[in-house]
């Protein structure tokens, strides 16, 4: 069976990201990002909704 690496392939926050994804790791349900455009929020999403689909299985659309 292949192991899942999460996030994808060593993914690591930015310097400026660091923050967010730990407050997220230690449980914080919600938070705002006032960042600038091309700052990584898609990115940083996206891989928070990965781990999070991972640890709680479910229908995600």
């Amino acid at each position: 069976m292949p192991t899942i690496q999460l996030p994808n392939n060593g993914w690591r926050p930015r310097w400026y990201q660091r923050k967010a994804w730990d407050t997220w790791e230690r449980g914080c349900k919600r938070q705002l990002l006032f960042w600038h455009r091309r700052a990584g929020k898609d990115e940083i999403n996206l891989n928070m909704h990965a781990v999070s689909a991972h640890e709680r299985p479910g229908t995600y659309w």
